[in-house]
């Protein structure tokens, strides 16, 4: 079973994110923060990360940062409501891809699994 990671200061976000990816048959963490999402990086070692881009402290383009450094071959997702943010944004590069925030999570889902079948 795959651990995917969902970081999102909004924990009707976090709650959801989970509810929907353990259907699927994911084991789901969660953080509030970029700071709590690399220590449960670094402890748990999930398969995949899903990272929102705004959040209050850390941002998650600073998040991502600190996660490549430490665990390079993580593929991280963006899930955001502000794709717009990443354009031309090198700190965006090395993420895997951007889903936009929907209420429907196909896309996040099918964006998942297909990292983790190539994996």
């Amino acid at each position: 079973m795959a651990t995917v990671l969902v970081v999102d200061d909004n924990r009707n976000i976090r709650d959801f994110c989970r509810r929907e990816l353990e259907k699927d048959g994911y084991r789901v963490l969660v953080a509030a923060s970029g700071e709590e999402a690399v220590r449960i990086c670094d402890a748990d070692s999930p398969d995949l990360v899903v990272l929102d881009i705004r959040m209050p402290g850390q941002d998650g383009l600073e998040t991502m940062g600190r996660i490549a450094r430490r665990h390079p071959l993580l593929p991280v997702v963006f899930f955001t409501a502000h794709p717009a943010d990443l354009h031309f944004d090198f700190r965006s590069w090395p993420a895997r891809a951007c889903v936009e925030k929907s209420e429907n999570l196909g896309a996040l889902k099918a964006k998942i699994a297909e990292i983790l079948n190539d994996v």
